[in-house]
């Protein structure tokens, strides 16, 4: 639904200054200025056209409403100076209840105590959420209803570790907080890579599940880290389960990811240009699952691990995540 904020219409003052200084003036009050001082205009054309919704609640629904009710427009008018006042203070009311309660990094991640999220009233509850996510990229469109009510409800439930994909990041809940990761570069998805086609898929801890379109079948084992005994290999790593959140899923990649690369000394490099070194065919890279955290990347499928998340001589837990059969790649690590 739109709310108060989609009622409240546009503003005529933007927060990045930008100003209708005719906002308040009706079509009627323009035309005949115009005419009576001989001023000549043009009008674009595409407003004409009934093929735009804009358009025909403009050119029907409008007037049949004044027809109906004559004052409407006036009505409709006030309706959204109230609701844009009201929008404004809570908006400024969630500000001020969250302000010690979130915590933004450089990344564009943030935190969210989960218990004030909750203490607050239902309306500041989904209000907040919007908030936050609107901050994280001001020029995406609003997170739906739905999404922000899963991500409310399993706030107040006594879940944890589960994650909710937004457009342009995940928001995994946690037992303390809601944490918000933006998804590589920040950017939106590009729908070729990011579609029913190429799912990200919850990966269970323990359990397996199969890559979509393959046979290739992923398994996660949780275990006592024991270095004699586990070793990885090709088909077969292992991470410190206590260096990342259990919200693990299955992806293809998106242009943007990056991952350190073991062997490269915790050298970050992107992902297009590793599958460029090791000559992996453009048509091949779709097929190439990666398994991911809401931390990183943790492994190129049966091609490279992250450096980031191998078990050291501290680690005293790992996921042993293992794929069969072997996949494509072909003397790697």
């Amino acid at each position: 639904g739109a709310g108060l904020t989609g009622l409240s219409g546009m503003p005529s003052v933007r927060d990045d200054a930008v100003v209708r200084p005719l906002y308040e003036t009706t079509r009627r009050e323009i035309l005949t200025y115009l005419r009576t001082a001989g001023v000549s205009y043009r009008e674009d054309s595409s407003n004409a056209k009934s093929l735009y919704l804009r358009n025909r609640i403009r050119r029907e629904v409008i007037p049949l409403l004044t027809q109906l009710v004559p004052s409407s427009t006036t009505a409709l008018c006030r309706l959204a100076d109230l609701c844009r006042a009201d929008d404004h203070y809570l908006d400024q009311e969630v500000a001020v209840r969250t302000a010690s309660a979130v915590k933004w990094d450089s990344t564009g991640a943030w935190t969210l105590d989960r218990r004030t999220l909750v203490d607050l009233p239902l309306p500041l509850q989904r209000r907040c959420l919007r908030l936050l996510l609107r901050r994280s990229d001001p020029h995406q469109r609003p997170p739906s209803f739905q999404r922000i009510e899963r991500v409310r409800r399993l706030a107040s439930s006594p879940e944890s570790g589960c994650r909710v994909d937004m457009k342009v990041g995940a928001i995994v809940v946690r037992t303390q907080a809601l944490r918000f990761i933006p998804f590589p570069t920040g950017r939106r998805y590009d729908r070729r890579h990011w579609d029913a086609d190429a799912p990200c898929i919850p990966i269970p801890i323990p359990g397996e599940l199969i890559w979509p379109g393959t046979e290739q079948r992923l398994q996660v084992q949780l275990q006592e880290y024991d270095r004699r005994e586990l070793v990885p290999g090709q088909n077969q790593i292992l991470v410190d389960a206590d260096r990342i959140t259990h919200a693990l899923t299955i992806r293809r990649w998106v242009p943007g990811d990056r991952f350190c690369p073991r062997g490269m000394g915790g050298h970050s490099k992107k992902l297009q240009d590793f599958f460029t070194d090791m000559k992996i065919p453009m048509a091949r890279r779709d097929r190439i699952p990666l398994v991911v955290a809401p931390e990183g990347i943790l492994w190129i499928v049966g091609y490279r691990q992250d450096e980031r998340w191998v078990p050291t001589s501290l680690t005293a837990r790992c996921l042993v995540i293992t794929v069969t059969p072997p996949p494509l790649a072909e003397g790697t690590d």
